[in-house]
């Protein structure tokens, strides 16, 4: 099971956290130009890729956490 989050609300997600711990003080603008970590850490392809290398596709689902969360029975 790969659960993943609507990108952009994971950015700024990810973006509050780091300021409210001090990891960053730069604006949102400036993290997002200026730091590849935090829309590298949204290329869901990018870190499914070794997995689907090796199993198959049908033995990984991929769950969108809004929709979990919005319907826990159903996904």
């Amino acid at each position: 099971i790969y659960m993943v989050r609507d990108p952009l609300r994971r950015i700024i997600s990810q973006f509050f956290q780091e300021r409210r711990t001090g990891r960053t003080s730069a604006p949102f603008s400036g993290v997002i130009r200026g730091n590849g970590r935090f829309v590298a850490w949204s290329d869901y392809a990018m870190q499914i890729r070794p997995y689907l290398d090796l199993f198959p596709a049908e033995n990984i689902r991929i769950v969108v956490s809004e929709r979990f969360h919005a319907d826990t029975v159903g996904e």
